[in-house]
């Protein structure tokens, strides 16, 4: 489904990614493709995202 390893062994991609962002002083994010957020595979991302603000 998705042929970069590092989103197979880790749930918390997006996550570290937010966190990076804010502390690099972004005002904010966007997502560029959303066609996975909708699918199983994304449950737990979601989850932690919601869980680290």
């Amino acid at each position: 489904m998705v042929n970069d390893p590092g989103w197979q062994l880790k749930d918390n991609n997006l996550a570290e990614q937010i966190v990076e962002l804010e502390l690099k002083g972004a005002d904010g994010y966007v997502y560029f493709s959303a066609q996975y957020l909708f699918r199983s595979c994304a449950e737990k991302e979601l989850e932690n995202i919601r869980l680290s603000q």
